[in-house]
């Protein structure tokens, strides 16, 4: 019988909600200089599909060799979102244009801040430690219930919701149940996954930035050229 889902599920909108909103302002300024920089987005279906698919493959181990742990990496992330933001405010203070996607995180920066607190405080190595861990693929060594975030958040643009979080875990556990400790984590870890996601859209801001910078410089010279 499937392990039954209960979930706290307000922080993962709120998170669902930064995604959604980050995510589709920098998808437009990308689109622009055609850089693929997600993975394909699927419908609630396919979703499904594609949870029945990873549960077939997953392989877990309690093996605590194999542990590699995602709360340095989020710190990690963090830092890198944190950099982002600290230089678009010198930009804007500098009266320069910014990308759209980069005018949200200018606003709603503290939201990011605010979840990577609760991670620290919440997200123990104790805990951390008792989830069940996958023995191959590309996230060897990752918990199984990490993983399955990460391919949600990849696979869904950010437009997560309730009905549909709940459709995409119980496909999963159609073939592979997931224990009661894996399911309340399930909050963090898509917090976690979330923040890892906003990294790399940071780093898509800071390409952007770095055209328009070298944009501007070949501006300039050709302005100097003329005179």
């Amino acid at each position: 019988m499937q392990t039954t889902i209960i979930l706290v599920i307000v922080p993962i909108m709120l998170l669902a909600s930064v995604m959604a909103i980050l995510w589709g302002a920098l998808v437009r300024s990308q689109k622009k200089r055609n850089v693929n920089i997600r993975d394909a987005s699927l419908t609630n279906e396919e979703l499904e599909v594609h949870a029945k698919n990873i549960s077939i493959q997953h392989a877990v181990t309690s093996r605590k060799s194999h542990i590699t742990m995602v709360v340095p990496r989020m710190n990690e992330s963090y830092n890198l979102i944190l950099a982002t933001y600290l230089a678009l405010n010198q930009d804007v203070q500098k009266r320069r244009v910014v990308p759209q996607a980069a005018e949200w995180l200018l606003d709603n920066f503290y939201m990011v801040e605010e979840q990577v607190k609760v991670l620290r405080r919440d997200f123990s190595r104790k805990r951390y430690n008792r989830l069940p861990i996958l023995k191959s693929g590309a996230m060897k060594g990752y918990p199984r219930i990490y993983a399955i975030a990460t391919e949600l958040i990849a696979h869904s643009d950010g437009q997560i919701d309730e009905p549909g979080l709940t459709s995409y875990l119980n496909a999963y556990q159609t073939h592979n149940i997931l224990l009661n400790r894996e399911i309340g984590a399930v909050p963090m870890v898509m917090m976690l996954a979330t923040i890892e996601y906003l990294r790399h859209l940071c780093e898509g801001i800071e390409e952007t930035l770095l055209h328009w910078a070298k944009a501007e410089r070949g501006y300039q010279r050709c302005g100097a050229a003329d005179h």
